[in-house]
């Protein structure tokens, strides 16, 4: 199974979204707005990993939960994403304290790891992919400010399942747990 794991997107700062991109006069040039019920922030992506293990990472996602970091989110503007060569247009996320969300992150891999070896150990740069790239025009840096900026306090964080297809990647929330800020 593929999974991640994600801080789901409420449903008041998906129409705060969708609202601030309509009214933006390049959203004609890319594919339409990925579906915003699936719209999430992605803590740590675990590739493939075996269902017999799904109740184990479950489990570390548990234990992580006991000490979550404090603090909203700002969400300031759309940007294309990642920086060298843009594949998606993401709408950009600031937590109030990135190094103790880095910090938590990098704890819910550590626990993971052993029951998802694939884990990615990327940098994490927190955003949510909202607009996926037409297959055939390149994407260009570009960006555009949010006014004013959106504060998201998340409540909760899912455990997910990735299914690829030809018109994209579908997201099942398989475990949701409450975020006890």
């Amino acid at each position: 199974m593929r999974l991640f794991i994600g801080l789901p997107v409420p449903t008041n700062i998906q129409c705060a979204l969708r609202q601030a991109w309509r009214s933006d006069t390049h959203a004609h040039i890319l594919d339409k707005l990925t579906e915003s019920s699936s719209w999430h922030m992605t803590l740590a992506f675990l590739d493939n990993v075996p269902e017999n293990r799904v109740a184990r990472v479950e489990a570390c996602i548990e234990i992580s939960m006991k000490h979550p970091p404090a603090g909203d989110f700002i969400i300031d503007g759309f940007k294309t994403f990642p920086e060298k060569y843009p594949t998606c247009i993401v709408a950009h996320v600031i937590p109030e304290s990135l190094k103790r969300w880095r910090l938590f992150v990098d704890t819910i891999r550590d626990l993971i790891s052993v029951t998802a070896p694939y884990i990615d150990r990327k940098l994490w740069k927190p955003h949510i992919s909202i607009v996926r790239r037409k297959k055939d025009p390149k994407l260009y840096q570009w960006s555009k400010k949010i006014k004013p900026p959106l504060l998201w306090k998340p409540t909760r964080i899912a455990l997910i399942q990735s299914t690829l297809s030809t018109d994209g990647p579908t997201y099942q929330n398989l475990h949701v747990f409450p975020l006890n800020i």
